[in-house]
């Protein structure tokens, strides 16, 4: 069982160490990242699928090819996620990707505050109360971050 983690790019590719991802999941093997590039017009997609090649069980890229607002496309890595059936819990980090690995296991600690089992069968209520949890989750985070 592994923790979904969302990470928005929007041009990023100034911003992505993709080394020191795979080096991350080489050592986390808890995570599952989801990188949700929205429109690039850099080359923020091919680091993200080198990224994913080298992990291919644990990075996960959706790819919006119009840009769209940030919440309709962290939206969709949220349902990309909750199709997952390895995934317990769902995150976000809304920071700098450069930085993202370090608050990693901060949002580890914040899931800590609230364990809830999850039961496959209610799938629809689940993935409702996952969502509003991960959005709580999202703004605590924020709030720690400041």
């Amino acid at each position: 069982m592994k923790t979904g983690i969302i990470l928005y790019c929007h041009n990023e590719e100034e911003k992505i160490n993709p080394y020191a991802f795979t080096e991350f999941l080489k050592i986390e093997d808890k995570y599952h990242l989801c990188f949700v590039n929205n429109a690039s017009s850099d080359e923020t997609l091919t680091l993200l699928k080198k990224i994913q090649r080298e992990n291919p069980n644990q990075v996960s890229i959706v790819d919006i090819k119009k840009k769209n607002q940030n919440i309709i496309a962290i939206r969709a890595g949220t349902r990309y996620l909750g199709n997952l059936p390895e995934i317990i819990n769902i995150g976000f980090l809304d920071i700098e990707l450069d930085k993202a690995l370090t608050k990693i296991n901060l949002l580890e600690e914040i899931q800590k505050l609230e364990i809830q089992d999850i039961d496959r069968d209610n799938f629809g209520r689940n993935f409702l109360k996952r969502s509003i949890s991960g959005i709580i989750k999202s703004i605590l985070l924020f709030i720690i971050i400041k």
